[in-house]
């Protein structure tokens, strides 16, 4: 146990005997938990952990014998504290009846509902990570007490129990049925599931496991391509990782309300249906990635997570940047075709860097203890920084030694907890004497990450690094980087120990960070830069590093050290007709400079830049789809479209327009790739009635999640603030778009850059509202004050801090996101700024 361990080390469960009787009509249920515990110190005093449950009785058994107690509710702190007349050791038993709500927050064991045709209804379903399953049972809810479970749920004769081993038996009790499961092995809290309803399956055998997908009635014909993806890639981490799946089942579960986009529970995973349900003749590109990505990164998880699990909340990392950086890996080596590999580096990169440039980040690992706390740990710094860490720590040792490191670790601490420095400890011995640890500790202890400036010399270049910040504050740090570079000597690899270092070349360019296997910013001088300019023009760069330059050139502009005026030449001059991933990132930095520079002179420049360098993309592959693509094409189309439209092309205006009013006639289909983007470009172009109300009923009527979830972020892009607005409006109201999409629209609107001057009023006015909508856990608040991040002006940021600086309008969960908001709105405001004078 660990000093986190607020219940204390002295009480530790070993089983959980639990029954459950959840009631469909008055959404509640109730209780009776019987927990078998070890006590290793005499003690008169037991805490646990609960949550909004109404706690009916409590007793302790020490052997045969039944210990008097009395027991109090501390609400603050979520927890129960058992008082015995007389002090317990050894073996015991608590037992506890109690009550609870099944709430519509998305949390604990909460209610979901569906449409089943023109019929609703509801499943119960539990979401525990990360300290929520004391919301459903008292418990020791800390991720280092590992226990067996023995559950059975009392329902409905018609309906389905679900949980994350197989059913054990099923036994008439009048008119319901008591469902008991197997005993489940060690493992935390939060990984156990819980979920009844009238569920459909489709499912096959994978070697020794079942593998099913089950779905709300009506919709397991859409969970084809998830079944297939999950059998092939449960294969394949079996084969990795050199341990079987431990469980002999594997379901993979559908929500209709879902806050994540999918939860490890181990045997039992649950995914938002969007990402997950699909018909496979009409999936677009994207969502077939999104599903492979999902299904991947959860199963990654039934090792890393639920097999060996993190001592302490500080540490999800361990979890979390694992299944992130190995499910793109192998993924990849699954389904080739998807490109999953090269999707990594397009979107786990830049979210890295985008997330981890502030003075208010934090470090990979770092210490949490409040609910707030924990779940603040669940960013883009803990899922994509860190696996950009875990991606350079394999490039250093190389892929077979971080292999091996990695079986050892699973197989020295599986069902058990395990710290960073296990890990470190397991590949250091398989590293060939490579100074493991001392590289890690720097890169997941630090905040932030660093920016190499480059200057040429005699015989080489000089390097030398500090902290990359977007309002580039001077603050310290140096980190231990494996270089990785290519010169005119060819490739080389070394390790920068200190803030410089020389490095002796007889050319005349560098290009560092080849493969961009390392989280760094490079600086380059001119002449080297125009240098890689022309290899990536004449093909002479590798796809990866031409998407590295560019980038990298990206991130001055940002900050101040290149204007917009340069970066459009650049792109001008070399980056016309790029190939993928470059050209996605070129187009995504375009559009970034246009809404944020929008009705400023420069913008004009930039709009020209987007139709120039979209059509030539739109050129290459055509505006429909041919015969043997694979999923760049599609997706560059789709991109280049979107761009195009947000653009004014009046071209591809039309054509959107068009194909809209084919489709809703019924006329004529729209390629499942393009449907986002036409929805979109009909929002911007024609602010009436009757193309909101459309999109809004498309969003509750289509068959396909993926449809209703392009219609409903649509709403944003309305350009007639009467209909931003209505689009506000309506995200709000549950009864017309599910909490669990309204972030969608809601950030779409706010973000718009023609809702500047009524986003942020609109956000105050209804801010309390929101507080009260939105519940802590799922980060969703944090998320619309994340759309502040838009604001360019010092005023506004001035009034944003003396609103958020009344405690009323405050809560834990958003702080860090306020933090970097304002550090944006300061770097926005320095960037318009600084580009007025450079048109």
């Amino acid at each position: 146990m660990t000093k986190h361990q607020t219940l204390g080390d002295s009480v530790i469960p070993i089983n959980y005997k639990l029954s459950i009787e959840p009631d469909f009509r008055t959404f509640r249920f109730s209780g009776e938990c019987s927990i078998g515990v070890r006590i290793r110190k005499r003690t008169s005093t037991v805490l646990l952990n609960a949550k909004e449950l109404k706690i009916r009785s409590v007793s302790v058994l020490s052997g045969s014998k039944k210990i008097r107690c009395t027991f109090s509710l501390d609400k603050k702190l979520e927890r129960i504290s058992i008082k015995t007349e007389e002090p317990v050791s050894g073996a015991a038993t608590l037992q506890i009846s109690y009550q609870g709500v099944h709430n519509d927050k998305l949390y604990g064991f909460y209610r979901s509902k569906y449409n089943a045709g023109k019929k609703s209804g509801y499943i119960m379903t539990t979401q525990f990570e990360a300290p929520d399953a004391r919301a459903a049972f008292p418990c020791f809810d800390e991720p280092a007490f590992k226990a067996t479970f023995d559950l059975s749920l009392l329902v409905d004769k018609d309906m389905v129990a679900l949980s994350n081993m197989p059913r054990k038996s099923v036994k008439n009790a009048g008119t319901k049925k008591l469902v008991i499961f197997h005993t489940t092995p060690r493992m935390s809290t939060y990984l156990l599931y819980i979920g009844v309803g009238r569920f459909e399956a489709t499912g096959d055998a994978t070697g020794r496991v079942r593998v099913h997908v089950i779905t709300t009635p009506g919709k397991k014909g859409l969970g084809k391509i998830a079944l297939d993806y999950g059998k092939r890639l449960l294969a394949a981490e079996e084969k990795y990782f050199g341990i079987d799946f431990p469980l002999p089942k594997l379901d993979l579960i559908a929500i209709p309300d879902f806050a994540a986009g999918a939860m490890e529970n181990w045997g039992a995973i649950t995914f938002r249906e969007y990402g997950f349900l699909t018909d496979a003749k009409e999936a677009s590109a994207g969502v077939k990635q999104r599903i492979c990505e999902v299904i991947a990164h959860e199963l990654v998880h039934q090792w890393f997570g639920d097999l060996v699990t993190m001592e302490w909340w500080d540490d999800i990392w361990l979890n979390e940047s694992f299944a992130t950086f190995m499910s793109y890996k192998i993924a990849d080596t699954v389904l080739p075709e998807l490109k999953m590999l090269m999707g990594y580096y397009e979107q786990r990169f830049p979210s890295a860097f985008g997330a981890d440039a502030f003075k208010s980040t934090h470090p990979i690992s770092m210490r949490v203890d409040t609910p707030d706390e924990i779940n603040s740990m669940f960013d883009m710094v803990s899922y994509s920084k860190g696996s950009t860490v875990l991606n350079m720590l394999e490039d250093f040792v190389g892929a077979d030694a971080f292999r091996r490191g990695l079986h050892r670790y699973l197989i020295s601490h599986k069902y058990g907890n395990a710290s960073r420095d296990d890990l470190w400890g397991a590949v250091q011995k398989e590293a060939r004497g490579k100074p493991v640890s001392k590289v890690m500790q720097a890169w997941i202890t630090s905040p932030g990450y660093p920016i190499i400036n480059i200057e040429k010399s005699a015989g080489g270049f000089v390097l030398t690094q500090k902290r990359y910040t977007l309002l580039d504050y001077k603050l310290p740090g140096v980190w231990p980087i494996p270089l990785h570079y290519l010169s005119e000597e060819g490739e080389r690899k070394i390790l920068m120990k200190g803030k410089t270092l020389k490095i002796k070349t007889s050319g005349d360019w560098i290009k560092l960070n080849a493969g961009q296997n390392t989280l760094y910013k490079v600086s380059y001088p001119e002449s080297v830069l125009e240098k890689l300019g022309m290899m990536i023009r004449d093909g002479r760069l590798a796809p990866l590093d031409a998407w590295g330059v560019e980038n990298d050139l990206f991130s001055g502009v940002r900050t101040g050290r290149t204007t917009v005026k340069r970066y459009l030449s650049f792109v001008n001059s070399y980056l016309l007709g790029a190939d993928y991933p470059l050209s996605f990132s070129v187009s995504g930095h375009l559009s970034w400079l246009y809404t944020m520079g929008f009705g400023e002179p420069f913008a004009e420049a930039v709009k020209k830049t987007i139709i120039r360098f979209n059509r030539r993309l739109l050129d290459k592959v055509g505006i429909s789809a041919k015969k043997g693509e694979g999923v760049t094409e599609p997706r560059t189309r789709a991109l280049a479209v979107a761009s195009l439209g947000m653009a004014d092309d009046e071209r591809i205006v039309r054509w959107a327009e068009e194909s809209f009013r084919s489709y809703v006639n019924g006329r004529g289909a729209i390629d499942p790739n393009l449907k986002g983007a036409v929805f979109s470009i009909m929002a911007q172009h024609n602010p009436t009635q009757e193309v909101f109300d459309r999109l809004l009923g498309m969003y509750s009527n289509s068959r396909l999640p993926e449809d209703s979830l392009r219609a409903v972020a649509a709403l944003g892009d309305f350009r007639d603030i009467p209909f931003l607005k209505k689009t506000l409006s309506a995200s709000m109201d549950t009864k017309r778009v599910r909490m669990q999409d309204s972030l969608y629209p809601l950030i779409g609107a706010l973000a718009n850059p023609h809702a500047r001057g009524v986003a942020w009023p609109w956000l105050k006015a209804n801010w309390h509202r929101l507080m009260e909508f939105y519940p802590s856990g799922p980060h969703m608040l944090a998320n619309v004050v994340s759309s502040l991040a838009v604001v360019r002006d010092i005023s506004t940021k001035e009034d944003i801090e003396r609103f958020f600086s009344n405690k009323a309008n405050m809560r834990a969960d958003i702080d860090r996101e306020l933090k970097i908001a304002l550090e944006k709105i300061s770097a926005n405001a320095k960037f318009v700024s600084a580009n007025l004078r450079n048109v």
